[in-house]
C-alpha cells in the first residue's frame, strides 16, 4: 500500500521582503516510528530565487528531499520529510541521484512568491504552493497512526514551527491545517501578525501509483 502526503505552503503575501525562514522546508509527524519507504517526490513548478520558472508541469524534486525515521523524538514525532539537514537529515532518498541536504533548497513557497516586495532567499531551486511524496507503508498501516504533525521553516530549528491540527475527510484521507505566522516589519525576528494557512493532505492506495498519481494540482 502507497501513501500520497501533499505538503502545501498556503500563506498569504508578505508585507516585507522574503526570507530563508519563509521557505517551508519540513513536516514532522506521527509519534509512533512509521519505518516508510520513500517513493517519489514532485511539484508542478519550480522556480528560482527571482521567481523564474525551472520546471513546470511534473518536476521530479525527489533529489531535494529525505523521509526519515527518527532515532529519537524532535517535537514529540518519530518521522520526518524534510529538504534541509538540521543535524538530524544528510542524504535525499526520494529517487533519483542522491545529494546532501544542506540549505533550503527544494523547500516550498507560498504560490504569490516573489511578490512585489522583493527577496533575500539564497537557495535555488524551490517548490511554489506544494509538493506530494508517494511512500510505501508496511501492511497494517492506517493513517490514524499520524497522530501528530509540525511543520518547520528555514534551516535551523531553532526558526519558526507550526503543531498541525488533525481535520478528518470523508473515506480515507484527512489534512492537518497549521496555522503560520507570516512576517510584518522589517526584516526582524519579531512575533508576526499575520495568520495563513498551511496543509498536509493524507491518502492511501492499496495499488502502486502510476505516472498520473497523485494528481498534481494546488490546495484551494
Amino acid at each position: 500500500m502507497y501513501a500520497f502526503h501533499k505538503l502545501t505552503n498556503a500563506a498569504g503575501p508578505n508585507t516585507v521582503s522574503y526570507v530563508n525562514s519563509d521557505v517551508l522546508t519540513a513536516v514532522f509527524f506521527s509519534t509512533t516510528a512509521l519505518n516508510l519507504t520513500p517513493e517519489t517526490a514532485s511539484t508542478s513548478l519550480l522556480q528560482n530565487t527571482s521567481g523564474g520558472t525551472v520546471c513546470s508541469g511534473t518536476c521530479d524534486v525527489g533529489i531535494g528531499w529525505e523521509y526519515l525515521t527518527l532515532g529519537s523524538t524532535q517535537y514529540g514525532t518519530l518521522n520526518g520529510i524534510s529538504a534541509a539537514g538540521f543535524g538530524i537529515f544528510g542524504q535525499s532518498n526520494f529517487g533519483g541521484p542522491s545529494t546532501n541536504l544542506d540549505g533550503a533548497d527544494y523547500g516550498i513557497l507560498p504560490s504569490n512568491y516573489p511578490g512585489g516586495l522583493g527577496t533575500h532567499i539564497n537557495a535555488s531551486p524551490l517548490a511554489n504552493n506544494f509538493s506530494t511524496f508517494t511512500l510505501q507503508v508496511p501492511q497494517g498501516f492506517s493513517l490514524a497512526e499520524i497522530d501528530r504533525v509540525v511543520f518547520q521553516y528555514g534551516t535551523a530549528l531553532t526558526e519558526q514551527s507550526l503543531p498541525g491540527e488533525f481535520v478528518p475527510e470523508p473515506g480515507t484521507v484527512g489534512a492537518f491545517l497549521g496555522g503560520v505566522l507570516r512576517r510584518s516589519g522589517p526584516l526582524q525576528t519579531s512575533p508576526p501578525l499575520q495568520q495563513q494557512c498551511l496543509t498536509f493532505f493524507l491518502s492511501t492506495v492499496a495499488q502502486a501509483p502510476t505516472p498520473a498519481a497523485p494528481e498534481l494540482r494546488p490546495a484551494r
